[in-house]
């Protein structure tokens, strides 16, 4: 699937009215050693008892396969799991994103299944996963 070139401003217009009513906290991904070189984000959304997505995450394609996002993803899910007590994290990527499977199966998930979706790209099909407190412990 491609990205549109405004994908990030696409994503920015739509998390903006979620994280002002605190429906979702998002995290730079920054390097540099002010931090002043922005190459993604981190998201995570609270349960709305219905979507089954928390965690979303987005990288600059030149920073994909250094372990950049695997640690933002332990990160969050350190955050989750040991400061506000969440047992579980649903998460979701496009199937055919074998980085995004990658980490979410370094983190102990299980693929629950496979479901239509629509994504800033257009739609396909999505991965569902979800993730135990325990499960994530047990592989640390």
């Amino acid at each position: 699937m491609a990205q549109p070139s405004d994908g990030a401003q696409q994503f920015l217009a739509m998390t903006l009215p979620s994280m002002a009513a605190g429906e979702r906290c998002v995290w730079a991904i920054t390097l540099g050693q002010d931090g002043d070189e922005l190459i993604g984000i981190i998201e995570l959304r609270a349960d709305d008892g219905v979507s089954r997505d928390h965690r979303g995450f987005w990288i600059d394609p030149a920073f994909q396969r250094r372990g950049l996002m695997t640690e933002a993803a332990e990160r969050v899910t350190q955050f989750v799991f040991e400061d506000l007590g969440w047992t579980r994290l649903w998460l979701t990527n496009a199937v055919d994103n074998i980085g995004s499977n990658r980490i979410k199966e370094k983190q102990g998930a299980e693929l629950i299944e496979q479901i239509p979706g629509d994504f800033v790209s257009g739609t396909g099909m999505k991965a569902l996963w979800r993730l135990t407190r325990e499960a994530w412990l047990a592989r640390r």
